[in-house]
């Protein structure tokens, strides 16, 4: 799963979504990068990637609960 801040660059925003289509990985518009960034602890961070089963599944899970909040697509 890709994880992108929803202000990231458009250019970015391009190249990762078609990355994304060619292999069937889900990608999700989350917040801003500001609050990505806190919430890893790491600076420019504007596009993740997550790998472990278990953290995919949670997230898969949460999204419909938390549609409609601000920054979530």
């Amino acid at each position: 799963m890709v994880l992108l801040a929803a202000d990231v660059a458009e250019n970015t925003l391009k190249k990762v979504t078609q990355a994304c289509g060619k292999i069937p990985v889900p990608c999700l518009k989350v917040s801003d990068r500001q609050a990505l960034e806190s919430a890893l602890g790491k600076d420019n961070c504007t596009v993740v990637g997550l790998s472990v089963r278990a953290h995919i599944n949670t997230i898969q899970r949460l999204v419909p609960m938390l549609q409609g909040l601000k920054g979530l697509q």
